[in-house]
């Protein structure tokens, strides 16, 4: 008959030892591999810019927030007709404006409104001007850069390009605030 020999196996507790420090390693490890990588990276945050509209005035009347803009009396904002937007830059940085688009068509910013009054002929159609001064009889002044500085109020004042179609008033219109990071 053959002998049955009895195998001696580690006891439980060093078994259960064996396995926490064979899985605290492993973590170790991972950690350092894992560390490496996001260090060298060098992928900088995203930029995040966040302009509110606070307010706007696209209204057919005369004398539209001061006299010098002037929107003819007819049912309709016609090519060569202002709106204005109230702007605040709720963020922490400076927003360079590159352009506004009104209903698909583009309106550039006026070099010629840097710290003149803006008036009828400025901005020029299809073109608009930035001023921190509230509408008013004292008119505006140009700002000197399409730049909303944070967590100021700024006027923008836009003359309709001479492409314009007429658009009735109480219809919705299309506002798009193009930034220099896009």
């Amino acid at each position: 008959m053959k002998t049955v020999r009895k195998l001696k196996a580690i006891s439980p507790v060093i078994a259960t030892l064996l396995l926490i420090a064979i899985a605290v390693s492993a973590g170790i490890i991972l950690y350092v591999f894992v560390q490496g990588f996001v260090g060298q990276t060098g992928v900088a945050p995203p930029t995040v810019e966040s302009i509110q509209m606070v307010g706007f005035d696209a209204r057919d009347v005369a004398n539209l927030c001061d006299p010098d803009h002037d929107n003819t009396p007819n049912g309709k904002l016609a090519a060569s007709e202002f709106i204005i937007l109230k702007l605040r830059n709720t963020g922490t940085t400076d927003i360079l404006i590159e352009k506004i688009i009104l209903g698909g068509l583009e309106h550039l910013w006026d070099d010629a409104s840097s710290g003149v009054a803006l008036s009828g002929t400025i901005p020029g159609a299809g073109e608009f001007a930035l001023s921190t001064d509230a509408c008013g009889a004292g008119g505006q002044t140009g700002l000197s850069s399409p730049v909303l500085k944070p967590g100021v109020d700024t006027f923008v004042v836009i003359k309709l390009s001479s492409s314009w179609v007429d658009l009735p008033i109480g219809r919705s219109l299309q506002v798009r605030v193009v930034t220099g990071a896009g």
